[in-house]
């Protein structure tokens, strides 16, 4: 089957500015523009995706996706702690995403690859507080957390949109040796597109130790990470599989690393 032939010209600029309010308080101000051109994918497909096990359309319509973006941030760095958070918020003319239209093909759901103006606003922040540093080595704890709210400007939600994020670790680190504990606890997502289902919150808690030494001509590691320690059932929003499959449950992983 012929498709029609695409052209597309995409320019992308950027401008930063930092002011240094004072040795231990800085700012930022970004501003981005930045065109996408569809993806073959996107424009021509039409037939079965084994990977999202869904029946994909494309839309050799669609025109380039074009996002402002404007994000401030502060960071900070005052004794034992350092800290940043950004707020941003990006305007797409013509987001591209895959909608789905509740028909079935072959026993797979069929998404459509569609277009329309959105606007994305979040942030994102994270701060580590040094506890000590001496002969037992360096110990220190971190927060991090981030949210983003994304809608179509003429209403509703979009799919498979990341849900809000907030986690906490502690880490401790002495010569070669070098340990950590984290959970990341990710909430709810029940603001979802048509069609779409929500999904539960989940807490995931992960754990590694490893052991670095230099030989003569490489650097070794001797590690061993733990994750999901509490085999918690988690679907990840973001995945189309979701509904079908979730996050693998807890694992252990032993292992030997060559740096050269």
């Amino acid at each position: 089957e012929d498709r029609p032939a695409r052209d597309f010209d995409a320019i992308s600029a950027s401008a930063g500015a930092l002011w240094h309010a004072s040795d231990t308080l800085h700012f930022s101000l970004g501003v981005d523009r930045a065109e996408r051109a569809p993806t073959a994918e996107e424009l021509f497909s039409d037939g079965a995706h084994v990977a999202t096990r869904s029946f994909e359309i494309g839309d050799s319509g669609l025109g380039s996706e074009i996002a402002n973006q404007l994000e401030f941030g502060i960071h900070m760095h005052v004794g034992p702690l350092s800290a940043r958070a950004a707020l941003f918020e990006t305007r797409y003319d013509g987001f591209i995403y895959l909608a789905d239209t509740g028909l079935e093909e072959d026993e797979l759901p069929v998404r459509q690859w569609t277009q329309g103006d959105a606007t994305f606003r979040g942030f994102e922040a994270e701060a580590e507080i040094e506890l000590a540093d001496n002969a037992s080595g360096t110990w220190a704890v971190r927060f991090s957390g981030d949210r983003v709210r994304a809608s179509l400007d003429d209403g509703g939600a979009l799919p498979r949109i990341v849900p809000a994020r907030f986690g906490a670790g502690f880490s401790w680190q002495l010569e070669g040796w070098r340990a950590s504990i984290n959970a990341m606890r990710h909430a709810d997502q029940d603001r979802v597109a048509a069609l779409e289902s929500p999904t539960a919150g989940y807490t995931l808690v992960d754990a590694h130790l490893a052991w670095h030494w230099d030989g003569t001509r490489a650097g070794w590691e001797v590690f061993l990470d733990a994750t999901n320690l509490t085999d918690r059932e988690a679907r990840a929003h973001t995945s189309f599989l979701k509904d079908l499959a979730p996050l693998p449950g807890r694992s252990v992983a032993f292992g030997l690393r060559a740096f050269f």
